[in-house]
């Protein structure tokens, strides 16, 4: 058995104990932003493309088939629009390096936010952070954690902190900047076991395939 596949899937399956916390507004619109969980999930970040939907980042292992729904705490919020050109006809089957899928989000039921649940602001793109500066993430288990960028490899981007099943598909950032989107876990590495895949190749994926999340803008 791949321990890769195996800990990336656990991420998720966890998440379907979490009840997660939806923000509501008065207009009874549901906020959608970097660490709103989505069930056995969190997303990494909210923006639009050039077609100008209102789209979202999560991880690629979060969509079990083409299309399906997504919900944020009961409200349909919208549906997997895109995915990554390497996406496995197996559920749990991506790898790091291109872990990522978009949700083409409803703007009329979608309010979008550049702000995780704990008031971090994500709202720029980084592809290659300075080493030297930490990586922070925010997932909707373990919230904000931070570690220092260990490795980089292809699309891959390796970090030491703490990420548990349900935090797949979270924001990876440096200061406001996204740099990546949470994906597994290989104790394999266990000098640099978390990985987040860099959204430099995501961004470079959806723009080679050009339909939904290509061009993908943050909120600002």
């Amino acid at each position: 058995m791949n321990l890769e596949k195996t800990i990336s899937a656990a991420f998720c399956a966890l998440g379907l104990a979490i009840l997660p916390a939806v923000q509501a507004q008065a207009d009874d619109h549901v906020v959608v932003g970097p660490g709103t969980s989505i069930g056995t999930c969190t997303i990494a970040s909210v923006g639009t493309d050039n077609h100008g939907n209102l789209v979202a980042l999560t991880a690629g292992h979060c969509m079990r088939v083409p299309h399906q729904r997504v919900s944020v705490g009961g409200r349909e919020v919208g549906n997997f629009a895109a995915w990554s050109s390497t996406w496995p006809s197996k559920l749990f089957q991506e790898d790091a390096q291109l872990d990522y899928a978009v949700i083409k989000l409803d703007p009329e039921v979608v309010t979008p936010t550049n702000l995780t649940p704990e008031g971090h602001r994500v709202d720029r793109i980084t592809p290659y952070p300075d080493p030297r500066q930490l990586l922070c993430k925010y997932g909707q288990v373990t919230e904000h954690t931070c570690g220092k960028v260990l490795e980089r490899d292809r699309n891959a981007v390796r970090s030491w902190q703490l990420v548990f099943p349900g935090d797949s598909g979270g924001p990876a950032y440096v200061g406001s900047a996204l740099v990546g989107i949470a994906s597994s876990i290989n104790l394999m590495r266990v000098w640099a076991p978390v990985q987040f895949t860099g959204i430099g190749g995501v961004l470079a994926d959806l723009a080679a395939q050009g339909g939904v999340g290509a061009g993908f803008t943050p909120i600002r």
